[in-house]
């Protein structure tokens, strides 16, 4: 297979890639914000209230965009990793 790497530069890569999996996994400071964000939002809201109700979807709908952002990343390291893997543990 060819490829424009050296096998030393694609262990690089791949460890870059297990680095950037691991921050992936540990950064959820966003939905902490947002539970924090939707706690905030007062409980004695009367009936038909529709700005509280509002701020909640909004809050959600944040947390939703980077939980889809997140996804999406990890499909792309999932192929730059079946990429690399045929030259990285080649025997």
């Amino acid at each position: 297979m060819n490829t424009i790497f050296t096998v030393p530069e694609l262990k690089e890569n791949f460890h870059v890639l297990l680095r950037l999996l691991e921050q992936l996994q540990t950064e959820n400071d966003y939905l902490r914000d947002a539970f924090e964000q939707l706690s905030k939002i007062p409980n004695n809201a009367i009936p038909g209230d529709i700005a509280n109700q509002a701020k909640a979807i909004a809050v959600s709908d944040l947390a939703k965009s980077r939980e889809k952002t997140n996804q999406k990343l990890l499909e792309t390291y999932q192929k730059l990793y079946d990429d690399m893997r045929p030259l990285l543990f080649q025997e």
